[in-house]
């Protein structure tokens, strides 16, 4: 019985021979067993429609653009004319979810609309990152992969892209196609935070006038409004994203607190809705301004200004415009808390530890929170040594916010000018402290003009007169530019 059982358990133990069926041809082949499945393919779905090479890609993307693109837009594209650009203007807008792209060709406009119900032209490769996998960047992805690969530009032009989508899908391409423009135009209508990405798009397109402007910001009174009467309070938005309430606002809140109880909540509720919703409005704006100083040091730093391929002959900054001064009220409050805590507070927002915001009652929610002192009062982080560096190789420079310049820097400037060390055209600065006229009297100045101050040099028998604005030293502004003379 022992042998029996040992050989039959030896049996059960031995595995099982898969079973052998005869093909016609009479090679042997093994049965399927049906309990096995096969393991799926990973991102099938995804990849049945992509392209299989490179070459078909770039088929389907000519096909795509020719049928997508007004015909003489794409005849003019295909077809670029000799010795001038082949696109004047070319320019994204970002309103609401709708983004346009607008392309300017011998005056006639042609814009493209975007939303998240846009159609995707063609399938693209899965390796190319879409913005929050919006198919607004989506189909303005495969848009722009249509176009020909070598494109010049006259002006390139951003408005009101907050999140820098559209830079992305441009900036993705910057290995693929050869883009270059002249001018890049780039303004500021919301938050900016980004400032890498309009460093890119510099090295992706190489142009030679760069304009960055800030339009927002300030308070703006309309033609009906009466902004003297008007009733507001101000708060402090700090770099670490607390608050701090100014003496106006604590005022109302502690009135508010004395009310009874039903009026106090409703009234306390409205106030810390309002301080809530500034403080939001402050951190946004000190975001900005930092994202356009860091910029402004990348650019004056001499890797940034001699890149191999980018020779910028014209970096202008410009602030928010006529609007951007100071709130009348706000100087009040400092003033009557003394000329060294007022000096303190305009150091912080100078420095970057606080934003000034002011709270209006108007209802309106464009008007109802503004910067309480000048976006231009906000200092950039350039110096003497910045100035002389970036301007060796930029003749014409404009910064319309507070610098670390001074009278040393700008003496040394000039001085470096009529010895024909350095060539300048135009420089615009806000300095850091106040600069008396007869500043560059060593270097022979001429005081006959009352409006401005002539400086003179002969280089290689070239005669060349640098006019310095009198006027305008006086509020810290440096105004240079230089003439040829006979």
């Amino acid at each position: 019985m022992d042998r029996e059982g040992s050989s039959k358990s030896a049996e059960e133990e031995k595995p099982k021979e898969p079973v052998v069926v005869e093909k016609a041809s009479g090679e042997p082949k093994k049965a399927e067993d049906p309990t096995t499945k096969k393991r799926p393919r990973k991102n099938e779905d995804l990849l049945k429609d992509a392209p299989e090479t490179s070459d078909d890609e770039d088929q389907r993307a000519e096909t795509a653009g020719s049928r997508n693109y007004p015909a003489n837009l794409w005849n003019r594209l295909k077809n670029p004319p000799a010795n001038r650009p082949t696109i004047d203007v070319w320019e994204f807008k970002l309103d609401g979810e709708v983004l346009t792209m607008t392309f300017t060709c011998d005056g006639e406009k042609y814009p493209m609309y975007f939303t998240p119900r846009s159609v995707i032209d063609f399938q693209m490769r899965n390796n190319y990152w879409i913005p929050r996998h919006n198919n607004t960047f989506k189909s303005l992805r495969t848009r722009l992969y249509s176009l020909p690969k070598t494109v010049s530009i006259n002006k390139l032009v951003f408005s009101n892209t907050p999140e820098c989508e559209a830079e992305d899908c441009l900036i993705e391409l910057m290995f693929i196609k050869k883009w270059t423009c002249k001018q890049l135009d780039y303004n500021i209508c919301t938050e900016f935070n980004q400032p890498q990405h309009l460093r890119r798009l510099v090295h992706m397109f190489k142009p030679t006038d760069i304009t960055v402007s800030l339009h927002f910001g300030p308070y703006i009174p309309s033609a009906t409004a009466h902004e003297p009467n008007s009733m507001h309070n101000h708060l402090a938005a700090l770099s670490d994203t607390t608050l701090a309430m100014e003496k106006d606002f604590r005022l109302d809140c502690a009135h508010a607190l004395s009310l009874p109880p039903d009026s106090s909540k409703k009234e306390l509720g409205m106030l810390y809705g309002e301080a809530g919703k500034g403080r939001a409005f402050g951190i946004q704006m000190l975001r900005t301004l930092t994202a356009i100083r860091k910029f402004v040091g990348m650019m004056a730093e001499k890797r940034m200004a001699q890149t191999k391929g980018v020779a910028i002959r014209k970096f202008v900054v410009n602030g928010p415009g006529i609007h951007d001064k100071p709130c009348a009220k706000l100087q009040q409050l400092l003033k009557e808390d003394g000329l060294d805590e007022a000096n303190k507070m305009r150091g912080a927002y100078a420095t970057g530890e606080r934003v000034y915001v002011c709270v209006r009652n108007d209802l309106r929610r464009a008007f109802k929170y503004s910067l309480a002192m000048p976006a231009t009062a906000f200092k950039m982080s350039i110096g003497n040594e910045q100035l002389l560096l970036f301007t060796k190789s930029v003749p014409v420079f404009h910064c319309f916010f507070r610098t670390n310049v001074d009278e040393q820097g700008v003496v040394q400037l000039i001085t470096e000018w009529q010895k024909g060390e350095r060539n300048i055209e135009e420089i615009q600065l806000h300095l850091d402290r106040v600069i008396e006229p007869n500043f560059v009297d060593h270097l022979n100045a001429d005081h006959a003009d009352p409006k401005r101050v002539k400086v003179r040099r002969v280089v290689n028998g070239r005669k060349t007169t640098l006019y310095i604005e009198r006027d305008r030293l006086g509020s810290r502004h440096l105004a240079l530019r230089t003439l040829d003379t006979k």
